[in-house]
């Protein structure tokens, strides 16, 4: 399915699988708008194609985050379930 977008007041026409898809789009479409609106205010000297790198480099940074939250959670996880069967071969 196809849908439009306007990011920095320009649109863009991009294929999505489901309605599920299409809000995340969406959504984030309005997250970098509300970014670059943002950046326009602080940064008035700066043109366009700086405030979508400044925007997409603080997103891409939120992202690694919770990538490495979510590895650690993984970690710790495993390391509990192994805990756990040291202690279940310690009792038996």
């Amino acid at each position: 399915m196809n849908i439009n977008v306007k990011i920095a007041e320009r649109p863009y026409t991009l294929t999505v699988d489901n309605e599920r898809d299409e809000q995340r789009v969406r959504r984030a479409a309005q997250y970098i708008n509300e970014r670059l609106s943002s950046y326009r205010v602080r940064f008035s000297e700066k043109d366009v194609q700086d405030l979508l790198a400044m925007a997409a480099i603080q997103f891409v940074v939120k992202l690694i985050k919770l990538e490495n939250n979510s590895n650690q959670t993984d970690v710790n996880e495993r390391l509990k379930q192994l805990n756990d069967q040291v202690s279940e071969f310690l009792v038996n």
